[in-house]
């Protein structure tokens, strides 16, 4: 018996297929499509001659932890506890896996405001919470009644992102104001 027997193929799979199998430009994940940089080449290769071939902390690399800390402080005005607060990922999907199935229980409800990434609902469902679809309005903005109407006792999570990925829509400071409300 699988575990996710109703996930289907990502959209990002089948549009790669898609891509290829009709020599079409893949708009659907971000594919560069320029070299990489000579000196972060250099620094790679300089790096791996040394000796760095050990795992890292299970949070990241200290010194990567830090830098990020201060970038997260010179970009937003936040200060971070570097050693506490920060989680170094193998990628955004990876982070979002780690982080539903770190907080999610057998029986949560997870808002998920759509349309919205399709790797959501597999940690959702391996933790078996329940993901609660809703969908953003027509300008793809939040839709605060109908959010407040889903929320109840067993909601854990609310899932959004800003800017909005497909639209690009950005919040306004009000619907920050909202969802922290």
């Amino acid at each position: 018996m699988f575990k996710l027997p109703d996930i289907p193929i990502s959209i990002f799979s089948t549009m790669s297929q898609l891509a290829r199998q009709n020599s079409a430009i893949n708009l659907s994940q971000g594919f560069p499509d320029f070299e990489v940089d000579p000196a972060l080449i250099s620094l790679i290769e300089k790096v791996s001659k040394g000796s760095v071939h050990q795992y890292s902390p299970m949070a990241g690399e200290p010194k990567l932890l830090e830098e990020t800390s201060k970038l997260v402080y010179e970009s937003y005005g936040r200060t971070l506890n570097s050693q506490k607060e920060i989680l170094i990922t193998a990628g955004a999907t990876q982070g979002i896996f780690t982080c539903i199935q770190a907080l999610i229980e057998p029986g949560d409800e997870v808002l998920i405001l759509d349309p919205s990434y399709d790797c959501y609902v597999m940690p959702i469902t391996l933790s078996q919470g329940v993901p609660v679809r809703i969908p953003l309005n027509e300008s793809f903005l939040p839709d605060w009644d109908l959010i407040k109407g889903a929320v109840n006792q067993k909601t854990k999570l609310i899932i959004t992102n800003n800017p909005h990925n497909p639209s690009g829509r950005i919040w306004s400071k009000a619907d920050m104001q909202e969802l922290s409300n």
